[in-house]
């Protein structure tokens, strides 16, 4: 009797295909969020900062400002769909110190401690408030914060005022939390190799921005999680020179950029669908020259540190 060959061929077939990934199947690490309503979490981020700016016009020459923080944010889901969510952040503690050597100023504020030894720090009357405050973001489906709401009425005037107003500025919540959510990749999930690129631009003054352009790579990935790396590069852009005198009324920047670098690192959890863990690192120097001939120089620099905690 013949036998056919046909069923253990079309048996072989049927192996290979159900071996092979379906058409359009997700390969790799997924990164887009999953922002599910109700769900809770909370990170703690550590901030470590210096502003140190020179010019012969100052009389010490040059004055030093160090910032650090360490602040607990509770994060909430409220609202969720197909299009993205809306996500809360409360500030439940905020820790704090500010130290300008050259004016013998050393300030240090810990939400921890009993309002009734607020009398100890000067700037504790404009940090409490921020306690409790709650921000608004709105997250579209690819992760990107497309609007931030905060509490401005909680803004204060004076010099110690840009403490809290800080916390407070629209702009600052976005390059703070925004890797918490996105990678800044178009593509939906990546692989272990896998490179992309992201452009921003930040505003500056005077109508001038720094444009950054970050490069991506996923270096590594166990499991859900992944750790990718960048590092940027930046250029300033100034406005065109005017009647109004700006860039002095000629075509020469009246700021350059000296030295910039940015270096940051993900570890996303993609079963969470968020980081667990962001970090980076900055730094801006700048030469301005406002008034043609009176030379300012300032550098900053930003160390940085997102941890998650269920």
């Amino acid at each position: 009797m013949k036998i056919s060959r046909f069923p253990a061929a079309a048996a072989w077939a049927m192996a290979l295909t159900l071996a092979m990934p379906a058409l359009g199947a997700e390969k790799g690490v997924s990164l887009r969020p999953k922002l599910t309503k109700g769900a809770t979490a909370r990170f703690t981020v550590t901030t470590e900062g210096s502003n140190t700016t020179w010019s012969d016009a100052f009389l010490q020459g040059e004055t030093t400002q160090t910032v650090n923080r360490e602040i607990r944010v509770a994060h909430k889901v409220i609202e969720s769909s197909e299009s993205g969510a809306v996500v809360e952040l409360t500030y439940e503690r905020i820790k704090l110190s500010v130290q300008v050597p050259a004016m013998n100023m050393i300030h240090a504020f810990d939400s921890q401690t009993p309002p009734s030894r607020d009398a100890d720090s000067p700037i504790a009357e404009v940090m409490r408030p921020l306690v409790g405050a709650t921000i608004t973001l709105t997250i579209g489906s690819d992760g990107q914060i497309k609007n931030v709401k905060s509490p401005r009425s909680l803004a204060k005037p004076g010099p110690l005022g840009a403490l809290p107003n800080e916390l407070l500025d629209p702009e600052f919540i976005r390059k703070t939390y925004a890797n918490l959510y996105s990678v800044n990749c178009a593509k939906a999930s990546a692989a272990p190799g896998d490179t992309w690129t992201f452009a921003e631009s930040r505003p500056l003054f005077a109508g001038a921005k720094l444009n950054i352009g970050y490069s991506y790579k996923m270096a590594s990935a166990t499991g859900q999680e992944a750790s990718i790396t960048s590092t940027g590069k930046a250029e300033v852009a100034m406005p065109a020179p005017n009647a109004a005198g700006n860039n002095n009324g000629s075509n020469k920047p009246s700021t350059e950029l000296k030295a910039s670098s940015f270096e940051g690192s993900v570890t996303w959890d993609s079963k969470a669908g968020m980081a667990r863990s962001v970090t980076r690192s900055e730094r801006l120097k700048f030469t301005m020259d406002p008034n043609q001939g009176s030379i300012i120089s300032n550098e900053t620099t930003l160390r940085e540190t997102i941890t998650r905690s269920e």
